[in-house]
């Protein structure tokens, strides 16, 4: 019988051509924070921004005690030519080791908005994903209007698998959700 064991005691830096994939720090948290709380970049993950630091610190404690746990990986984004500037984020959390699945999510700062860089470190960490650890599946779920995290997931052979009406609750309304899905074999 086939199992999936990850072991994250090592943290996997991984570097593309433009990127260096590295450990959220302590000292991320005033970038952290603006990546968690600034509305453009939220708009669209339907969740209360962090309220303060100390709320961000507190979701960066939870990050890293998954990642202890080998129930989440987690890295900060940095362009290789300016290290030590965060400038996004991608993670893999919900594993279903049972399932041989996990869930993405990721955000950049808007500045650093089209020009390619989250396809890069989409490519590179379902590369990890599927081939380092083992997964077989990744899900990712989207609020339907955000058509560039759409655009995305497709362009790097993501296929929307269900269209959820009303499932989930924010903010005093009822909101639709897309699921988009990834196989190893694809």
């Amino acid at each position: 019988m086939r199992t999936l064991n990850v072991d994250f005691s090592v943290f996997p830096v991984l570097k593309t051509e433009r990127l260096l994939f590295r450990k959220l720090e302590d000292a991320d948290e005033t970038v952290f924070h603006r990546m968690r709380s600034e509305p453009l970049i939220i708009r669209y993950l339907d969740r209360a921004p962090d309220a303060d630091l100390e709320a961000t610190r507190m979701h960066m404690h939870r990050i890293n005690t998954d990642q202890g746990n080998n129930m989440a990986i987690f890295w900060m984004l940095e362009l290789r030519n300016n290290p030590g500037v965060a400038i996004g984020n991608i993670a893999y959390w919900r594993m279903e080791k049972e399932n041989f699945r996990t869930e993405v999510g990721y955000t950049l700062l808007p500045e650093y908005w089209k020009k390619g860089i989250m396809k890069e470190a989409l490519h590179k960490t379902t590369d990890y994903i599927f081939n380092t650890c083992g997964f077989h599946s990744i899900l990712a779920n989207i609020n339907p209007d955000n058509q560039a995290s759409a655009s995305l997931l497709t362009s790097c052979g993501f296929k929307r698998e269900a269209y959820h009406r009303q499932n989930l609750y924010y903010n005093g309304k009822f909101i639709d959700s897309e699921i988009y899905g990834l196989l190893a074999t694809d």
